[in-house]
């Protein structure tokens, strides 16, 4: 056996080589073109956009570098890519992609060892499920960076742990208390000298809370300094959010000619700030990518399965000599009669083995498409407009916020009705917006919300005790693992288990 297994790698060994040499020879007329720009240079774009307010590019951009960081095996530039695509997700409502690229990035600082950055992305994981409004995840990042010290600047990493413990409260519905801690952190930043930015911060927390509490005079009072601070700093995210304030703020105090002036100004610098369209059109990107690194996993076990049959088929062609070689020796000596007939059962073992590996290989090759065929009784969308282009940005911009909630999709009942309620619109124009923007109907983006959480779930390592089958299925919405399995097959050409299994194996 031990020869055979030998031949086999020497000859994988000249194969590899041939192949390489194949690839050389292939590369060498693209050798006068200009070099590929790095993956530092290509972060160093995308960071020139984002700090220009330019997401949608900066976000292309970031895609591209950190496909490039990946290929380079920069570990550091890879993370830090993925926090800014993670903060981009964040600016636009998006809170579960969000949490899933910084735990990404949480994950590839830990691999290098940075515990600066490991600090960052705890933070800005408190930050995220907080406003998924997930208090025990909440929690467990927020011990976790407790004990993850930022080295490089402590004076930050205290005021973001008073900032975090403040935003816990909130979500646990503890308004005062949180108030209490926002002051704190706003006061320890003031006396550390700190940019203005995070003395806005915690004036904009303060103003939502109170907003939330039906305090709407103490509101106004706190969103009128926000948006004078905003706008002297010239900081239009949260000048969007001074704006909002206002307009729920007058709205609740029955002001209604304010409530619309603000709500205007809100809508208007949400456009500005926010180029939902083109963000849609660069997310459909990053979806691709993501769903490359996929279709690269399953590259990775077709091979992986071919190597294994080919090790069983020339494990079964030996087992069949030496079968042979038994037979003959029985011939002469009846006492290896036994040893001929255990022979022949282990021979049939692998046999099975190569039958079952087969079958799972044409299982993988003749997987379905990943998009969803779902029909849906939504009505025939019209392709004529039925609404102006101004108000479908807005009921874009609601159904992005609704959809991007854990709590939404995640109800078994979820329907288009639930929908058009929560966005204050009907079913014919949200599924019209719906097909328009995002080209699918309600169900298929139900399902591609539910999906892609299930597989965030499923890759959680550190948790996959508490992640059975079943809790992830009824987690993400599913009411019986049938439909879960079918809608995930339908999506990844393979069951949750298999996909957890590939996960796993890349460890």
């Amino acid at each position: 056996m031990l020869p055979l297994y030998g031949q086999e790698t020497r000859m994988r060994h000249i194969h590899h080589i041939i192949s390489a040499f194949l690839t050389l020879l292939l590369l060498l007329p693209s050798a006068t073109m200009l070099a590929e720009k790095s993956s530092k240079e290509l972060r160093a774009m995308a960071d020139k956009k984002y700090n220009a307010g330019q997401y949608p590019e900066a976000l292309d951009d970031y895609i591209r570098a950190m496909e490039q960081a990946e290929r380079e095996k920069d570990y550091r530039n890879c993370a830090a890519c993925t926090g800014y695509i993670g903060n981009i997700y964040d600016a636009y409502g998006d809170y579960n992609s969000c949490a899933a690229y910084y735990a990404k990035g949480y994950a590839l600082a830990k691999r290098i060892g940075d515990s600066n950055l490991q600090s960052n992305f705890l933070t800005n994981l408190v930050t995220v499920y907080c406003r998924l409004g997930n208090v025990k995840k909440a929690h467990y990042y927020y011990s976790l960076s407790s004990k993850t010290p930022n080295t490089q600047d402590k004076d930050s990493w205290r005021y973001y742990l008073l900032y975090d413990k403040a935003r816990i409260l909130t979500a646990e519905n503890r308004f005062w208390q949180a108030i209490a801690v926002h002051r704190q952190a706003e006061e320890y930043a003031r006396r550390h000298g700190m940019d203005p930015v995070r003395i806005l911060f915690q004036m904009s927390e303060i103003g939502n809370i109170y907003v939330r509490m039906g305090q709407y005079k103490e509101a106004i009072s706190m969103g009128r300094r926000c948006e004078a601070m905003a706008d002297s700093l010239r900081n239009g995210e949260l000048l969007v959010n001074a704006y909002k304030m206002l307009a729920d703020a007058y709205s609740l105090g029955h002001q209604e000619a304010k409530a619309r002036l603000y709500r205007s100004r809100f809508f208007s610098l949400s456009d500005s700030v926010y180029n939902m369209r083109e963000f849609f059109n660069v997310r459909h990107k990053l979806n691709e990518y993501e769903d490359r690194v996929n279709n690269e996993r399953l590259n990775r076990l077709h091979d992986h399965i071919y190597m294994q049959n080919a090790i069983i088929f020339i494990t079964v062609a030996f087992l069949l000599v030496l079968a042979v070689l038994i037979l003959y020796i029985y011939r002469k000596n009846r006492h290896l009669l036994e040893a001929q007939r255990l022979l022949i059962s282990k021979n049939s073992e692998l046999a099975k083995q190569d039958k079952q590996n087969q079958l799972l290989l044409q299982e993988y090759l003749q997987k379905d498409g990943g998009c969803l065929s779902e029909n849906e009784d939504e009505g025939a969308a019209q392709r004529e407009r039925p609404i102006s282009e101004e108000n479908e940005r807005r009921l874009l911009f609601k159904i992005n916020d609704v959809m991007g909630h854990t709590y939404f999709f995640a109800n078994p009942d979820c329907s288009l009705q639930d929908l058009a309620r929560a966005t204050g619109s009907n079913t014919h124009y949200v599924s019209w917006v719906i097909n328009d923007s995002y080209h699918k109907n309600f169900k298929a983006l139900l399902n591609e919300y539910r999906i892609r959480e299930a597989c965030r779930l499923l890759a959680d390592k550190e948790h996959s005790e508490r992640f059975t089958l079943q809790a992830v299925y009824e987690q993400v919405g599913y009411k019986n693992a049938a439909s879960f399995i079918r809608a995930f097959r339908k999506v990844y050409g393979m069951t949750p288990t298999e996909y957890r299994r590939i996960i796993n194996d890349e460890e």
